[in-house]
């Protein structure tokens, strides 16, 4: 009977050991779990900060630089349209200011 006692003593005490052991290891895992939760989180929330950060730059681009670089572009496109109006104005100028400078050399001469 005390041999039955000393053997169930005996694995008991290996029972317990092995049970440690993996209380052990569990618990190791769990904290390795808890770092990497840890992480997951500061790199949401970096994600999140640049995700806003990103949502304003494209805001702001929405509102005021892509309407100022348009309203330029246009300004360039119309200018060759302006400069070919002043040559126009130019010429038409200075044809009636001949017409007018040959028709008051007329009643002049007379």
């Amino acid at each position: 009977m005390e041999n039955d006692y000393l053997l169930l003593k005996q694995q008991f005490e290996s029972y317990k050991e092995i049970t440690d052991k993996t209380i052990a290891e569990l618990k190791k895992s769990l904290d390795d779990y808890e770092k990497r939760l840890l992480t997951m989180e500061k790199s949401k929330e970096k994600t999140d900060f640049q995700y806003e950060q990103i949502m304003e730059t494209l805001k702001k681009l929405n509102e005021v630089t892509i309407p100022n670089l348009t309203a330029q572009i246009e300004e360039l496109k119309n200018k060759p349209a302006k400069r070919y109006d002043q040559v126009v104005t130019g010429i038409i100028g200075a044809i009636v200011g001949a017409i007018g400078g040959v028709i008051a050399n007329t009643f002049i001469k007379k």
